[in-house]
């Protein structure tokens, strides 16, 4: 079921950018949200022992990684000439990250 999931969510954002909406921005930042909570969980499995893996930290340590990414891609785009800080493509990328901790958990 996540598995199915994940890739209903996936096929979804890459028919939408295909399709070159007037949110594609956002998808991209849906899309980075994933693919960095998802490696975080996989790094976190491979760097700690199973006897000690906590589904809570993993959860907070997948959406803190797509939160401090999107975070910084915001204030780089902030200090680019004409750039400006988009607090929605932020938020599209924290839910990319939930989106992998609520299919992971």
């Amino acid at each position: 079921m996540r598995l199915t999931l994940l890739l209903l969510f996936t096929m979804v954002t890459f028919s939408l950018q295909a399709q070159g909406t007037k949110y594609e921005d956002k998808i991209m930042h849906y899309g980075a949200g994933n693919f960095v909570a998802a490696s975080t969980s996989v790094f976190y499995n491979m760097i700690t022992p199973k006897e000690k893996r906590s589904k809570i930290w993993k959860s907070v340590f997948c959406l803190a990684s797509a939160t401090l990414v999107g975070l910084g891609k915001e204030l780089y785009d902030k200090s680019a000439p004409n750039g400006q800080f988009d607090v929605k493509d932020l938020g599209a990328t924290m839910l990319g990250g939930l989106t992998i901790v609520i299919v992971i958990n």
